[in-house]
């Protein structure tokens, strides 16, 4: 019998991170796993870093992480997966928005990659499903989705089969406890084994872990030194324990069930999901700032699309492809996050969002009052702009409360 892993660590840094902390994130974390990665013969995993974090890496001379990211991908040590690029919650922007991001980040990472990056799996930022991703992500040629373990709602843990939405997209579960004991510091490598090693088990299965890979080094200084080097050193002597990539996993395992999975994301309780909230941390009904912040997102993506749509100049069309950028990049995750208060706060990376987003409203609006558009059409963006400026005023004032 033999018990196969698949670890997934997913990379990520928001537009506008400073260049000392990403620089700083890189000798911690990245470098370190490239390193850990090639040292040891039977590592692999399964890798997700965003087209936002690429670029900055490309910006900062941070260039030797992505060649050793293609590397490990050529010699068969790493497989990629695709995400959004500017890490939105997916179920909470618009269809044509999320298919925007997943191309922008597939058309970046393999700008940068090359042809080394060849995705067939995907990672929602931050693990957020819910239905109206799963067409998108099929059309767009992904095999299979990972999600938390809390959206499975038919089997448990571990297991040797596959569940698929509507016969299309395999789901990929993630064990939630293990990978959660990992990170927060409760399994050294050798206590991983055996946590892996269930009781009762007369047949092959498989476990997968899905975490930041800024866990290692960064997040937890000694990770590397008291987890994950002793994990593959004891692995690199034992045959009961193997490490697969996940698409690795689907061929090892070929046997499928249907499933229909909860909306959740990797921070949604069960606690949550009774009271029917799916992203807490990112749109909780109960969080004021979280409305308003949402309402901002959506009154900015109104006037970007109607923007698009009218009789443009030269001039208005510039204004608009920055006002298309400015609204890419506002739609990420860290804004809302840090207004959760489960249990961080920040309001200067709340401000930042709000400031990404009010220029790119800004912008459209320059687009449209620049060229042939009629009065009525430009008198409707002075008042969507009117809207968006008042609720960043609501915003503001309970940052100041």
């Amino acid at each position: 019998m033999v018990v196969y892993v698949s670890f997934l660590f997913h990379i990520y840094q928001p537009p506008g991170q400073i260049p000392s902390i990403v620089s700083k994130i890189a000798d911690e974390s990245y470098r370190p796993l490239i390193e850990t990665t090639k040292q040891f013969e039977k590592a692999k995993f399964t890798l997700n870093i965003n087209g936002i974090l690429t670029e900055q890496l490309d910006d900062y001379g941070l260039d030797d992480v992505i060649a050793g990211f293609a590397e490990l991908s050529e010699n068969g040590k790493i497989e990629f997966t695709n995400s959004a690029k500017y890490h939105a919650i997916l179920p909470l922007i618009p269809p044509s928005e999320i298919l925007r991001q997943i191309e922008l980040n597939k058309e970046t990472n393999r700008r940068f990659f090359g042809n080394t990056y060849n995705p067939t799996g995907f990672f929602p930022p931050e693990l957020a499903i819910g239905d109206r991703i799963y067409p998108i992500i099929a059309k767009t040629g992904h095999d299979w989705i990972v999600a938390s373990g809390i959206a499975n709602q038919q089997q448990t843990f571990p297991t040797d089969y596959f569940q698929t939405i509507q016969d299309e997209l395999v789901i990929v579960y993630r064990d939630d406890i293990i990978s959660n004991e990992i990170s927060f510091k409760k399994l050294s490598g050798e206590a991983f084994i055996n946590r892996v090693q269930y009781q009762g088990k007369n047949k092959d299965y498989f476990v997968v872990i899905a975490q930041d890979g800024e866990t290692y080094g960064h997040h937890v200084k000694d990770a590397f030194s008291n987890f994950l080097h002793p994990l593959l050193k004891k692995l690199e002597k034992k045959e009961e324990v193997a490490l697969t990539t996940i698409s690795e996993l689907l061929d090892l395992f070929p046997e499928r069930m249907d499933s229909i999975p909860r909306a959740s994301s990797w921070s949604t309780t069960i606690g949550d999901i009774e009271h029917g909230v799916a992203y807490p941390l990112w749109y909780h009904p109960d969080n004021s700032i979280h409305v308003l912040q949402y309402r901002v997102m959506m009154h900015t993506l109104s006037m970007i699309i109607r923007a698009r749509n009218a009789n443009l100049t030269q001039e208005g069309k510039k204004y608009w492809e920055i006002a298309r950028t400015m609204a890419d990049r506002g739609l990420h995750s860290c804004q809302q996050w840090w207004a959760s208060k489960r249990p961080w706060f920040s309001p200067n990376m709340i401000l930042n969002g709000l400031d990404q987003l009010r220029k790119a409203a800004i912008n459209a609006s320059l687009a449209v009052k620049s060229s042939n558009s009629d009065d009525e059409l430009k008198e409707s963006f002075d008042d969507s702009l009117e809207v968006i400026l008042d609720l960043q005023k609501q915003i503001v004032s309970m940052l100041m409360e």
